[in-house]
């Protein structure tokens, strides 16, 4: 007969009831199972808030014994959240005394710490310097969430800040009226630069919408080339500060970058050659100045100083601009680099067909995103068209590894009453007319259907062309006219757009047709 394993042991007895068990006293508890006890108690939400309500100060209340374990266990006060907390905010008088008895109870152990203050007018400036500067030196983990003026102590201290332990940095704040009342000060600089053990950086800069004063400006010196993982969103970094950035991070393996305001940089003999990254996975650059800031060309100038042989994930939003470079410095860049693409996403003002010679390099490509704007609406949906198109006498079709397709695109199968402005601003117009004189859905679900059924082959049959699996066709919405029928939106339905949704669907694509609400369509 086979004796049952331990593990068959183990599990008998977890089946079997407890006739008999000894009580034993909370106090008797041997130190390893307190200790676990305890652990599992600081793994809740909120439980590193300075909070009598949660762990671990709530353990030091329940008796003496208890106490003294907690206040004895380090591993217990090594994270650390200062802001709100279950609606109420902690003390301004007491919050610096918590935080140092907080930062004693964890010894010598490296620190996680989160300070959430982006609201709070009333917390002086100086509380921030104050609660932290005595653990600098046991800092692993740095989260802020600030207003400008609250930085201002802790940014002029930096340079002299010893952060020795410092592996990641999260710094972002929102710029408020306060702002400009921060000692007058000519400028802010985040300076990291001696963070040996920093690899990953987040800095997010927030300004007040629709405020026409200028921003203070602010510099950045971080160890870029030790960096495995950056995001730095701020609207006025320049392009070539952009570009900087980019080519001391030689180790990167991720990295999101904002572009500002453009800036030119004249090469009397020629531009350097493009620096190589051997790390960079994935990259996304974002336009966020107003355009009158810019020419459009802010992206392009900055994927011609760099070479990504192992790029897989690629986002480029250019906001409202006209980019009529994007698409060359996109494919001399994928030409320069041999990279295999797998995700691809692009949002502006471009030519698709100029993305062509991109897709015929990356077969490897397996989710498309494009954001298409109004102005060439129609003319980019039969340039996309085309290029998803598949028949059976297609000898070149393009991206046969493509499962995944995201098109922000108004009025696929949704009127909305953006489009309803415009055609009634065109004489003689009705809302059937419409989509007869711009006929956009039909086509794309016809290119929908080649690639989901590959012109009636078994999906993934012997054609070399995988069948696409999910599908989202975006409208954005907005109720920004006033008048009679606006506010609402019309199912288009003129080319039998739902019935050929609904085989799809039954045939197993997961189609989505969400329609987003907007104050307006920032088109």
């Amino acid at each position: 007969m086979t004796q049952p394993t331990g593990s068959q042991l183990s599990m008998a007895s977890i089946s079997r009831p407890i006739l008999n068990s000894n009580p034993v006293h909370v106090n008797d508890f041997p130190p390893e199972i307190f200790g676990e006890i305890f652990s599992l108690c600081v793994l809740l939400q909120d439980s590193s808030a300075i909070s009598h309500h949660t762990a671990p100060l709530n353990l030091t209340w329940v008796c003496r014994s208890w106490r003294d374990f907690a206040l004895c266990s380090p591993t217990l006060w090594t994270n650390l959240a200062v802001g709100e907390s279950r609606g109420t905010v902690p003390n301004p008088d007491k919050i610096e005394d918590s935080i140092q008895h907080w930062g004693r109870c964890a010894g010598d152990l490296p620190l996680n710490l989160k300070y959430n203050f982006p609201n709070q007018y009333y917390f002086s400036r100086l509380l921030l310097p104050a609660a932290l500067f005595p653990f600098s030196s046991m800092v692993r983990n740095l989260e802020l969430t600030l207003q400008t003026y609250q930085y201002v102590p802790l940014l002029d201290a930096l340079p002299s800040l010893s952060l020795p332990l410092l592996e990641s940095v999260k710094l972002t704040w929102y710029e408020t009226l306060y702002s400009w009342d921060a000692q007058g000060h000519r400028e802010f600089a985040v300076n990291l630069s001696r963070c040996s053990l920093l690899q990953h950086a987040v800095i997010e800069r927030h300004l007040m919408p629709n405020y026409p004063r200028p921003t203070i400006p602010v510099s950045f010196r971080l160890p870029w080339a030790q960096l495995k993982t950056l995001k730095l969103i701020d609207p006025y970094l320049q392009t070539s500060q952009a570009a900087e950035i980019l080519v001391q991070g030689i180790n990167l393996v991720e990295c999101d970058l904002s572009i500002g305001e453009d800036s030119f940089t004249v090469y009397l003999m020629g531009p350097p050659p493009a620096v190589t990254l051997p790390r960079l996975e994935s990259l996304t650059l974002r336009v966020t100045a107003p355009v009158k800031y810019h020419n459009g060309g802010a992206i392009s100038q900055v994927l011609a100083t760099i070479t990504l042989p192992n790029l897989t994930a690629l986002t480029l939003d250019n906001g409202n601009l006209t980019t009529p470079t994007l698409p060359e410095a996109l494919c001399e860049l994928q030409q320069r680099s041999q990279f295999l693409l797998e995700h691809f996403s692009v949002s502006g003002d471009m030519c698709i067909e100029g993305l062509r010679p991109l897709f015929q390099g990356v077969p490897t490509l397996r989710s498309l995103f494009v954001d298409l704007r109004v102005e060439h609406q129609q003319k980019y949906t039969v340039q996309l068209t085309s290029i998803l198109m598949w028949s059976e006498q297609q000898m070149d079709y393009l991206l046969p590894d493509l499962v995944s397709l995201e098109i922000s695109k108004p009025g696929v199968t949704v009127l909305n009453d953006y489009y309803v402005n415009q055609m009634l601003t065109t004489p003689g117009s009705t809302m059937v007319s419409y989509f007869n004189i711009h006929p956009s859905g039909n086509e794309l679900f016809a290119a929908l259907r080649s690639r989901f059924w590959c012109a009636g082959a078994s999906p993934g049959g012997q054609i070399g062309i995988h069948p696409l699996k999910r599908v989202v066709l975006r409208t954005k919405y907005t109720r920004s006219y006033e008048g009679k029928g606006y506010g609402q939106e019309w199912i288009n339905d003129d080319e039998c757009a739902s019935a050929i949704a609904s085989e799809l669907v039954a045939d197993g694509l997961a189609l989505e047709l969400p329609v987003d609400f907007v104050e307006h369509v920032a088109w």
